[in-house]
């Protein structure tokens, strides 16, 4: 976990310098931003599966080998409703945002919505760590044949989720004044923001619940085979 940990942060410190040196002092625009972005993803998956077939992480990996793709389409139909979830969930900012452009005052709607976007977005990361948490929990917690405590895991940080996005939501509403200026000094863009703040808490406690649920399955479930798989599921929705 330390290891990850390093990896993170050293994607986090290059993409902070590189989007500023690209951005900012070099000017390059939202397609250097673009750019950086993709080098910061692949650095995490390089230096991810440098971690893995080093030998460093126990028996995460014994080589390669053709059984990795038994029963592979099994995987897939596990995987296929939490994939269509987060399209559908990035899908939806990008589409809010071309939309807020054909209403009437584009550049207000658009600079509002794009502030509402941001503050989501941070907030959202907060929901990653609960989705990579309940993840990594409810595919061991089904490999090993436990269904109960994994549907006992999924209600804890279900709970806790909605408990953080509440809380979120309340210190936005208590300072749905003060919050605006922070993002720009447009006062019609921080009377919109002001106005969108009942809508922006409201969403920020759907999508704190949501992305929980829709967790990856993750290959270290695979600790018994495909059929076994299905029967904890199976087990789990019961």
């Amino acid at each position: 976990m330390m290891v990850m940990t390093i990896i993170a942060a050293v994607a986090l410190a290059g993409h902070t310098l590189l989007s500023w040196l690209f951005m900012m002092k070099m000017d390059l625009g939202i397609v250097a931003g673009a750019v950086v972005l993709n080098g910061s993803w692949w650095f995490m998956v390089l230096a991810q599966f440098v971690y893995i077939i080093c030998g460093t992480c126990g028996e995460a990996w014994s080589g390669f080998s053709y059984k990795a793709f038994e029963n592979l389409w099994g995987f897939v139909r596990l995987s296929l409703a939490s994939g269509v979830m987060i399209c559908l969930e990035y899908w939806y900012f990008m589409a809010l945002i071309i939309t807020a452009g054909y209403v009437k005052d584009p550049k207000i709607v658009v600079d509002a919505v794009s502030i509402c976007t941001s503050i989501v977005g941070w907030t959202f990361m907060l929901c990653i760590g609960f989705n990579a948490a309940i993840s990594v929990r409810v595919s061991n917690e089904l490999g090993a044949g436990h269904p109960r405590t994994a549907k006992f895991s999924v209600l804890v940080v279900s709970i806790t989720s909605l408990l953080i996005g509440t809380i979120l939501t309340i210190a936005l509403f208590v300072a749905r004044t003060r919050y605006p200026p922070l993002f720009t000094k447009s006062f019609e863009v921080q009377q919109a923001v002001y106005e969108l703040t009942p809508l922006l808490g409201t969403t920020i406690m759907l999508n704190g619940l949501q992305p929980t649920l829709s967790g990856h399955v993750d290959r270290n479930v695979v600790r018994n085979n495909t059929s076994n798989q299905y029967s904890y599921s199976h087990d789990f929705q019961n």
